[in-house]
This record gives C-alpha cells, structure tokens and sequence, in this order.
C-alpha cells in the first residue's frame, strides 16, 4: 500500500470508528484471472464520483499513474416539483439527519473501495514480482 493510499485510508477509517459500515455490494475484487488495471481504473472513477476531499489526491495519482481519464456521464436534470411539494419545517428537520446519513454512506463507500484498491495493489505487485 503506498504511503498516500495509508493516510487516507486512516483518515477515513478514523471519521468512521464509531460507526459501522454495512456491507456493500461491489461486484470489483481483484483475483489473478481479472484485469487488475481495468479494475483500478474503475474504482478510481467511482472513489472521484464520491467528491470527497480526503481522495482527491489519492484518486489523481491513480488515473494519472493509468494515463487514463474517467469518462463523464450525462447527469440527469432534478426533479424539482417533489421538491416543491414539500412542507419547509419537514424539510429543515430532515435536513440534517440526510445530510449526515448522506456523509456515513459516502465514507463508508469510500472504505470499501479503498479496502479493494489495497487489494489490487497487492495483486499488481505480486503479478510484477513474478516477471
């Protein structure tokens, strides 16, 4: 694991150590019959969707190490009569608990796809050691 890829790893880990990340599914794990590039890749693109400022750097030095950008998707437009729709006191209580649910999930995400980034890491290395 690079120095980089273990700070950020403890930062995350840190924010989240009172509280417990369900198990995601991610159907990326690296094995020694996958493509572990294509996989690094796309995790990388995934952890850059996350937006969060702990994997900036870590995401940047990947894809550029790849020489291989992620491919921007069209978003879609909100819908903004649900919006409309809503009384503003639910809202305003509401806003908080989504916000931090919102933040817990995104870490959490992020755990998980720095834990399988580990992995492929180790693969990568163990695949180079041998040629």
């Amino acid at each position: 694991m690079s120095p980089q890829e273990d700070i950020k790893k403890g930062s995350i880990a840190s924010l989240l150590q009172n509280t417990s990340c369900a198990e995601l599914k991610h159907n990326y794990s690296c094995t020694p019959d996958t493509d572990v590039v294509s996989i690094l890749h796309t995790l990388a693109c995934k952890m850059m969707k996350l937006r969060l400022s702990y994997t900036k750097g870590l995401v940047k030095s990947v894809l550029l190490s790849l020489r291989c950008p992620c491919t921007e998707k069209l978003t879609r437009e909100p819908n903004v009569k649900s919006n409309e729709r809503r009384t503003a006191t639910r809202r305003r209580r509401n806003e908080q608990n989504k916000k931090r649910r919102r933040e817990t999930k995104t870490l959490c995400k992020a755990k998980a796809i720095l834990s399988t980034m580990t992995e492929c890491y180790e693969m990568l290395n163990t695949i180079l050691m041998g040629t």
